[in-house]
């Protein structure tokens, strides 16, 4: 979220207001940016920019690639070995490992490579330089030619990362059912919540405590509960002691209850 938040600044030429500003700057802490690294920043200022978008856009599915190969390693030992490829003993924690790092590269270079996708579409006026693209003065806006590589690239590469990631991330999350048990937990909290509230309009603490003596959940046992339901007990008990011994008899029980 803050990788994201903080590419607004240098992606929207925007005016933006100083609380929402301050803001933006706070998130850049959070924001990644391989090409930032010296080694890598010094390599990158003498590339080409389509060559430094080559290189945003290609970074991540080749990470992702390799992280996949012990899979697909495992899969062609159990396939050799062991009857099938996804009978090797090993091939399930690989699996699992190879979703989960394969989904934190992707989670964790999304903002730069998206912001990197995008700029070829950002262009400025120079006056007599003409429309010039406002990542690199040196190129001339693509949105002239639709045909150049710089465009078509630049397309391919907005639906592939800032849309295809977001959508491939859901299909994933919906392949493991998430969506379905998020709404579950969802409805059953509602539920819960329904019953709670429904058992503190209507239930006394005498129920409480008869639920609890033949066995169910304990009751509330906090000291304004038992004086209350001591009281209520003193009531009850006054009323079915007709004649004021003190004590009930077993006759005297049965008809109050009958």
């Amino acid at each position: 979220f803050f990788q994201v938040l903080s590419s607004f600044m240098s992606t929207f030429p925007v005016k933006w207001p100083d609380d929402q500003e301050e803001t933006l700057k706070v998130a850049s802490v959070f924001s990644f940016d391989l090409a930032a690294i010296p080694g890598p920043n010094c390599i990158a200022s003498q590339m080409s920019y389509n060559s430094k978008l080559m290189v945003y856009t290609i970074f991540p599915p080749t990470v992702v690639a390799l992280l996949a190969t012990p899979l697909v390693v495992a899969a062609i030992l159990g396939k050799l070995f062991h009857g099938g490829f996804k009978m090797h003993p090993r091939y399930e924690p690989v699996y699992a490992n190879t979703w989960q790092y394969g989904v934190i590269v992707l989670f964790v270079t999304y903002p730069t490579v998206s912001v990197a996708s995008l700029l070829g579409f950002v262009c400025q006026d120079l006056g007599t330089e003409g429309y010039r693209l406002k990542a690199d003065f040196n190129e001339l806006c693509p949105l002239g030619d639709i045909l150049s590589f710089t465009f078509l690239y630049s397309v391919v590469s907005a639906a592939l990362f800032p849309f295809g990631i977001p959508a491939f991330l859901y299909w994933v999350l919906y392949l493991y059912n998430v969506p379905r048990m998020a709404r579950d937990k969802r409805r059953q909290a509602i539920i819960a919540s329904l019953i709670s509230t429904y058992k503190r309009q209507v239930s006394a603490s005498e129920l409480e405590h008869l639920a609890a003596y033949f066995g169910g959940s304990k009751p509330d046992a906090s000291e304004a509960s038992m004086r209350k339901f001591e009281k209520r007990c003193t009531r009850l008990f006054r009323r079915m002691d007709t004649d004021g011994s003190g004590s009930l008899s077993p006759a005297e029980l049965s008809n109050q209850l009958l």
